[in-house]
Protein backbone atom coordinates (compact mmCIF):
# COMPACT_ATOMS: atom_id res chain seq x y z
CA UNK A 1 0.00 0.00 0.00
CA UNK A 2 0.98 3.70 -0.83
CA UNK A 3 1.10 5.83 1.92
CA UNK A 4 -0.51 9.24 1.80
CA UNK A 5 -1.22 8.74 -2.03
CA UNK A 6 2.18 10.05 -2.69
CA UNK A 7 2.25 9.00 -6.40
CA UNK A 8 -0.90 10.98 -6.88
CA UNK A 9 0.38 13.80 -5.03
CA UNK A 10 3.59 13.77 -7.14
CA UNK A 11 1.68 13.52 -10.86
CA UNK A 12 -0.84 16.15 -9.63
CA UNK A 13 1.96 18.63 -8.54
CA UNK A 14 5.29 17.61 -10.76
CA UNK A 15 4.04 16.12 -14.07
CA UNK A 16 3.53 18.23 -17.23
CA UNK A 17 0.29 16.39 -17.68
CA UNK A 18 -1.45 17.06 -14.63
CA UNK A 19 -3.42 20.45 -15.44
CA UNK A 20 -5.13 18.26 -18.49
CA UNK A 21 -6.33 16.06 -16.32
CA UNK A 22 -10.21 16.05 -16.27
CA UNK A 23 -11.74 13.26 -15.26
CA UNK A 24 -10.05 10.30 -12.63
CA UNK A 25 -11.86 6.67 -13.20
CA UNK A 26 -10.45 5.46 -9.93
CA UNK A 27 -10.21 1.54 -8.86
CA UNK A 28 -9.45 0.82 -5.39
CA UNK A 29 -9.91 -2.67 -3.57
CA UNK A 30 -11.32 -3.00 0.13
CA UNK A 31 -11.85 -6.67 -0.88
CA UNK A 32 -11.54 -9.69 -2.43
CA UNK A 33 -13.16 -8.85 -5.30
CA UNK A 34 -16.55 -9.15 -6.49
CA UNK A 35 -19.00 -6.19 -8.61
CA UNK A 36 -17.23 -3.22 -8.14
CA UNK A 37 -18.93 0.15 -5.71
CA UNK A 38 -19.03 2.74 -6.32
CA UNK A 39 -18.30 4.96 -3.04
CA UNK A 40 -17.44 8.49 -3.88
CA UNK A 41 -18.86 10.41 -7.28
CA UNK A 42 -17.46 13.84 -8.17
CA UNK A 43 -20.71 15.52 -9.26
CA UNK A 44 -24.55 14.90 -10.41
CA UNK A 45 -23.41 14.65 -14.12
CA UNK A 46 -21.04 11.83 -13.77
CA UNK A 47 -23.92 10.18 -11.44
CA UNK A 48 -26.06 10.24 -14.28
CA UNK A 49 -23.58 9.02 -16.85
CA UNK A 50 -23.03 5.97 -15.28
CA UNK A 51 -26.81 5.39 -13.99
CA UNK A 52 -27.42 3.10 -16.57
CA UNK A 53 -24.67 0.63 -15.52
CA UNK A 54 -25.58 -3.19 -15.45
CA UNK A 55 -22.25 -3.70 -13.85
CA UNK A 56 -22.12 -1.12 -11.38
CA UNK A 57 -23.68 -0.60 -7.96
CA UNK A 58 -23.73 2.58 -5.44
CA UNK A 59 -25.33 4.05 -2.60
CA UNK A 60 -25.47 7.67 -1.14
CA UNK A 61 -24.73 6.42 2.04
CA UNK A 62 -21.63 4.32 0.77
CA UNK A 63 -20.06 7.86 -0.35
CA UNK A 64 -21.54 9.89 3.27
CA UNK A 65 -19.75 7.10 5.39
CA UNK A 66 -17.08 7.00 3.27
CA UNK A 67 -17.03 10.99 3.63
CA UNK A 68 -17.49 11.35 7.26
CA UNK A 69 -15.47 8.21 8.58
CA UNK A 70 -13.19 6.33 6.38
CA UNK A 71 -11.62 8.47 4.66
CA UNK A 72 -9.02 9.39 7.40
CA UNK A 73 -8.10 5.90 7.15
CA UNK A 74 -8.59 5.61 3.26
CA UNK A 75 -7.75 8.04 1.20
CA UNK A 76 -7.94 7.82 -2.54
CA UNK A 77 -5.73 8.92 -5.53
CA UNK A 78 -9.24 10.39 -6.46
CA UNK A 79 -9.05 12.89 -3.24
CA UNK A 80 -5.16 13.81 -3.42
CA UNK A 81 -6.43 14.65 -7.47
CA UNK A 82 -9.39 17.12 -5.82
CA UNK A 83 -7.13 18.39 -3.30
CA UNK A 84 -3.67 18.87 -5.01
CA UNK A 85 -4.01 19.02 -9.30
CA UNK A 86 -4.77 22.94 -10.64
CA UNK A 87 -7.81 22.49 -12.32
CA UNK A 88 -9.85 19.36 -9.68
CA UNK A 89 -11.59 17.13 -11.96
CA UNK A 90 -14.86 15.44 -12.09
CA UNK A 91 -14.27 11.49 -10.94
CA UNK A 92 -15.29 8.58 -9.26
CA UNK A 93 -14.02 6.33 -6.59
CA UNK A 94 -14.60 2.31 -7.39
CA UNK A 95 -14.03 -0.53 -4.89
CA UNK A 96 -13.82 -4.32 -4.62
CA UNK A 97 -15.66 -4.89 -1.40
CA UNK A 98 -16.49 -8.33 -1.28
CA UNK A 99 -15.06 -10.04 2.08
CA UNK A 100 -13.94 -6.94 2.89
CA UNK A 101 -13.33 -8.01 6.54
CA UNK A 102 -10.55 -10.24 5.85
CA UNK A 103 -8.58 -6.80 3.61
CA UNK A 104 -5.44 -6.67 4.92
CA UNK A 105 -5.27 -9.21 7.02
CA UNK A 106 -3.93 -12.69 7.81
CA UNK A 107 -7.04 -14.38 5.74
CA UNK A 108 -6.50 -11.83 2.83
CA UNK A 109 -5.18 -14.43 0.95
CA UNK A 110 -7.10 -14.49 -2.50
CA UNK A 111 -8.83 -12.63 -5.34
CA UNK A 112 -11.69 -13.70 -6.94
CA UNK A 113 -11.18 -15.21 -10.31
CA UNK A 114 -14.16 -13.34 -12.12
CA UNK A 115 -13.35 -9.91 -10.80
CA UNK A 116 -11.20 -8.98 -13.73
CA UNK A 117 -13.92 -9.83 -16.36
CA UNK A 118 -16.59 -7.70 -14.12
CA UNK A 119 -13.95 -5.24 -13.64
CA UNK A 120 -13.27 -4.90 -17.25
CA UNK A 121 -16.80 -4.63 -17.87
CA UNK A 122 -17.50 -1.80 -15.50
CA UNK A 123 -14.51 0.05 -16.31
CA UNK A 124 -15.45 -0.52 -19.78
CA UNK A 125 -19.29 0.99 -18.85
CA UNK A 126 -17.54 4.20 -17.02
CA UNK A 127 -15.33 4.92 -19.62
CA UNK A 128 -18.50 5.15 -22.32
CA UNK A 129 -19.92 7.30 -20.03
CA UNK A 130 -17.54 9.68 -19.38
CA UNK A 131 -16.76 9.76 -23.06
CA UNK A 132 -20.69 10.76 -22.96
CA UNK A 133 -20.15 13.75 -20.98
CA UNK A 134 -17.31 14.89 -22.82
CA UNK A 135 -19.80 14.83 -26.23
CA UNK A 136 -22.08 16.58 -24.25
CA UNK A 137 -19.67 19.09 -22.95
CA UNK A 138 -19.99 22.37 -24.78
CA UNK A 139 -16.81 23.71 -26.91
CA UNK A 140 -13.51 24.08 -24.63
CA UNK A 141 -15.42 22.66 -21.04
CA UNK A 142 -13.62 19.52 -20.12
CA UNK A 143 -15.23 16.48 -18.74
Amino acid sequence: EEMHQLGAHAFATQHRWAQDVRFVLNLESMGAGGREFVFRCGSSDVAGALGGSTALRGSVLAEELFSAVLWRAARTDYAEFLRALPNPPRGVDVAFIDDGWAYHTSKDKYVFEDSAATEGAALLEMLRGVDALEADAPPGAGA
